[in-house]
């Protein structure tokens, strides 16, 4: 996982509030050791932001640096 890959939640989702958004994709805008932070995209009136570990996603078009 890199930054600016598009990536979406694994199967099973890792907490169960996650399943709500288990048909949307996220794009990768910054790692950390354990973590990432990632922004929904898509039909959103707002950017939503999430800080989740990164083996919550996996990669599904890998565009980033």
């Amino acid at each position: 996982m890199k930054v600016g890959d598009t990536v979406k939640l694994v199967n099973p989702v890792p907490c169960e509030w996650m399943e709500f958004y288990s048909d949307r994709t996220f794009l990768v805008e910054d790692l950390f050791e354990e973590g990432c932070r990632v922004r929904m995209l898509g039909d959103t009136k707002v950017e939503r932001h999430w800080f989740v570990k990164k083996d919550s996603f996996e990669v599904i078009y890998g565009d980033g640096e």
